[in-house]
């Protein structure tokens, strides 16, 4: 029996323990879940189109359905067992809001490691792709600027007619908010934030009691971490260290299930547990557990709790974004989105100035007017 065999088996045998909390499918936004829902392991390849209308589904069903891109809107929040609603946690929040930090510092990916937990420390593991509320922060890497100013002296040359307008800042390279609302006070907290998809910024939610000793954040993309406790350390583990950010499969996802009916990929499931087997034992190297060992998230939300749901008289007060620790990879735009895209568009023009040798306007005003069989400024066709 190979490894795949024993991991499903103890899956199917595990008993889940699922959270009453009274919330329908249609309320908590999951009735959007289904149809053409694309499943990856989050390190390029192997990628499975689903279609299953998630209506179908009962609750307790959607609390078992764990996909690495399985979404839980607002009012939605993300538990280790399943999901509440948030307002069993918290007394307000500030949905779709724009929330512009009130100031960034830079932090850089030193190195590949962190501080490991100590047996005194309660580990807190947290894992999300992307959220559905904007922060007032954008970071654009060097690649993607020269991307883009090629992409444009390619459209100048290829049609001389009217000039090609600059492409300009879109609302999805803004980083996303996740807040994470932390209410264990048994222990120390080692927060273990991975983030898996797009540009992520983890709001800390602490409640009183709630000690942190250790931040350590896990991601291939620009991420930060917003209302960090004074005096807490904090290590970023970048891009360069080796790793691809893969799911193990679940014995309830449908390929999964289809696979093991026979009309599934093999080879292509057998791919996604030797990657998600590389990267697990990648973390534990690193922190000792397994990668997906007690962790919250799913791979859209707007919400996470790390702990115990507090008691009704102990709802906790939201924290907006303050202070956010940045590992950025790029330049970084912050402010209203107005002020964010024209900071883009700078950007992109003193690339374009830098590729053509001029400033922008002269290039234009000097450019020669292309007939579409004459040559490039004398060069070949």
């Amino acid at each position: 029996m190979d490894f795949k065999e024993i991991f499903l088996g103890a899956v199917g045998l595990c008993a889940v323990v699922m959270i009453a909390t009274g919330a329908g499918v249609k309320e908590l936004g999951l009735d959007k879940l289904g149809g053409g829902l694309g499943l990856s392991g989050g390190g390029g390849s192997g990628a499975y189109n689903l279609s299953y209308n998630m209506r179908q589904r009962s609750v307790d069903q959607l609390l078992n359905w764990d996909l690495s891109h399985a979404k839980l809107q607002p009012p939605g929040i993300a538990t280790a067992n399943g999901y509440a609603l948030i307002s069993e946690v918290a007394k307000s929040h500030p949905g779709a809001t724009e929330q512009i930090p009130t100031s960034i510092v830079e932090v850089a990916a030193e190195d590949c490691t962190a501080r490991p937990p100590q047996p005194t420390e309660m580990i807190v593991n947290v894992y999300g792709a992307g959220g559905y509320f904007p922060s007032g922060i954008g970071v654009v890497s060097d690649t993607h600027l020269e991307g883009r100013a090629a992409k444009w002296i390619e459209k100048f040359y290829k049609d001389m007619q009217e000039t090609p307008r600059l492409l300009g800042y879109e609302r999805h390279q803004t980083m996303d908010v996740i807040d994470v609302y932390l209410t264990e006070t048994a222990a120390p907290l080692y927060l273990i934030l991975q983030s898996r998809g797009g540009d992520t910024l983890f709001n800390l939610q602490v409640a009183e009691g709630v000690e942190i000793a250790q931040v350590a954040v896990v991601s291939a993309r620009p991420v930060g971490v917003a209302n960090l406790p004074d005096g807490t350390a904090l290590d970023y583990i970048g891009s360069g260290c080796g790793y691809a950010m893969w799911r193990m499969p679940k014995a309830q996802w449908d390929f999964v299930q289809n696979t093991r009916n026979g009309i599934g990929d093999e080879a292509l499931l057998d791919e996604h547990y030797q990657n998600a087997g590389v990267y697990s034992d990648w973390f534990a190297g690193v922190f000792g557990i397994g990668a997906e060992q007690g962790q919250v998230g799913y791979g859209k939300q707007s919400y996470m709790l790390a702990g115990p749901l507090p008691a009704p008289e102990a709802l906790m007060d939201y924290t907006p974004v303050g202070v956010v620790h940045l590992m950025g990879g790029g330049t970084i735009l912050s402010g209203s989105f107005d002020e964010r895209k024209a900071q883009y568009r700078t950007l992109v023009e003193d690339v374009l100035a830098e590729a053509t040798g001029t400033g922008l306007e002269t290039f234009l005003t000097n450019a020669p007017m292309l007939r579409a069989d004459a040559a490039v400024n004398g060069g070949d066709q």
